[in-house]
């Protein structure tokens, strides 16, 4: 199979989203329970000072809901910020333009510039769909992005997503030699 798709400076920001996705649900884990456990701590202490003062425990108690709905936003808003200041800086600004991604039984070859990379399946980490993008995870820290709203055909989408999980699925299938 073959598909021709364009790549934008969204769709790297889009990647750099997904790529930490995970990590800041990990943060976000770690703070909200570590503020939490601050924030009780703090109204425990100010209890024991000033023997009960309601205000304290309804202020402080509030801090911690607003917390929790902030800090996602926060973190998603400086992760936006840090993926379009490197598309900026980096050389990634090269990527933008044609892509062609064609997908074999054995390999999936991926132009753009006048280059070619061509991968066996066997070293694919991973598959990953969204609603707008398919992400075909090389390395640890790099993907193939398909975008399905760039696709010179967008009906295309749901047969590659089909097609790629299949060659991934016969490849991890096989037994290492």
């Amino acid at each position: 199979m073959k598909v021709k798709y364009r790549f934008e400076q969204d769709d790297w920001v889009a990647y750099i989203e997904h790529y930490y996705a995970e990590y800041m649900r990990q943060t976000f884990i770690f703070w909200t329970t570590s503020i939490s456990s601050i924030i009780a701590v703090l109204i425990f202490l100010i209890w024991l000072v000033d023997k009960f003062n309601i205000g304290y425990f309804v202020s402080l108690g509030a801090i911690i809901p607003l917390w929790i709905i902030i800090y996602p936003r926060l973190q998603r808003k400086r992760i936006r910020e840090f993926a379009i200041q490197s598309f900026d800086k980096g050389k990634n600004r090269l990527v933008i333009g044609e892509h062609n991604l064609e997908l074999t039984e054995d390999y999936l070859k991926a132009c753009f510039l006048g280059y070619e990379a061509k991968f066996d399946w066997i070293i694919v980490e991973k598959i990953i769909e969204n609603k707008d993008y398919l992400f075909i995870h090389i390395f640890a820290d790099s993907a193939i992005i398909v975008p399905r709203n760039r696709m010179e055909n967008p009906e295309q989408f749901p047969a590659l997503v089909k097609l790629t999980r299949q060659y991934f699925d016969q490849a991890n299938a096989q037994p290492q030699t």
